[in-house]
């Protein structure tokens, strides 16, 4: 495939000075570009010039030609100087950005040409910066967690993965329980001990920052309720588990400490799809809809 774009000067360059209509022939350029991202990046480089579609054939007509390829080749001419050739990334799903690319080499070219009547060197354009990696990362952490029954210590492990903005990951807690003293049956002493674990699935939006790493996530999981009662007569201890799914929201900072090494704080929010209930004999049943923790987590960024 040859894309051709031919610049038509009054006379030479170094003699008339600069140039004032640009044709561009796109006949044989095929589908992989359109005409219009062509020309209205030339036209955004060139603005003194009057760009139109055509076959200039005149003295002093600079002509710019690509031919496809694995790398595609760029090739610009004028009558009395020294071509200049490069080879340029093929174009990806849309060509702007590769239309971008030709009308800066082609504007850098007749600038220099026109400035000093010769056509000078080009450094080489910066290379198109590599996509994002994809980066696995590792926490544990310490929380409050706002339980069944009060504030309770719990503990956190995350696994995730993020490339660029965003980040998901796999997050599981265990909290240490509660008990609280109660009356067994015949005002015997007995305690209510209440346990909670939680395996969530979090994924959101991470922005990075000089010192760290701002996350905003949606979370979704089930968290597992149990309940049971010691002490008492015998035959009136008991126990109860009941399973929740939730929907909630995670807000964290990660602070750099030394390469991939991080910790920081984070505050977890749930909302119960439905109320959750765990009820044992002798005790009254204990109800939530919503809890919550807060907590600080250290881990590492690998790869």
């Amino acid at each position: 495939m040859l894309l051709k774009v031919a610049a038509i000067w009054g006379a030479s360059l170094a003699a008339t000075g600069p140039v004032r209509a640009l044709r561009v022939d796109l006949r044989a350029a095929g589908a992989s570009c359109r005409a219009d991202d062509i020309l209205a990046s030339l036209r955004l480089h060139l603005p003194g010039l009057t760009i139109a579609e055509g076959v200039g054939r005149e003295d002093g007509e600079a002509t710019l030609a690509l031919r496809s390829g694995a790398r595609w080749r760029l090739r610009i001419r004028v009558a009395g100087e020294p071509a200049l050739e490069r080879d340029l990334p093929a174009p990806g799903p849309s060509c702007l950005s590769f239309a971008e690319r030709v009308a800066l080499v082609a504007s850098r070219y007749l600038e220099d040409l026109h400035a000093s009547g010769v056509a000078a060197p080009l450094e080489p354009l910066p290379p198109p910066p590599p996509p994002p990696r994809w980066h696995l990362d590792l926490s544990a952490g310490a929380t409050a967690e706002l339980g069944l029954v009060g504030v309770a210590p719990a503990g956190a492990l995350d696994l995730g993965v993020h490339r660029g903005p965003w980040q998901v990951e796999l997050s599981g807690a265990w909290f240490g329980g509660s008990t609280v003293a109660v009356v067994g049956a015949e005002n015997t002493p007995a305690s209510l001990n209440l346990g909670e674990q939680l395996l969530a699935l979090a994924g959101g939006w991470r922005w990075s920052t000089r010192v760290g790493a701002l996350r905003l996530e949606g979370v979704v999981g089930g968290e597992l309720f149990e309940a049971s009662t010691t002490g008492g007569l015998l035959f009136h201890r008991s126990s109860d588990t009941a399973v929740a799914p939730f929907v909630g929201a995670r807000v964290a900072y990660d602070f750099w400490l030394w390469r991939g090494l991080f910790v920081g704080p984070r505050l977890d929010a749930r909302v119960h799809l439905g109320s959750v209930t765990v009820d044992v004999d002798g005790v009254a049943p204990v109800t939530k809809v919503a809890d919550g923790s807060l907590g600080i987590s250290a881990g590492y960024v690998f790869l």
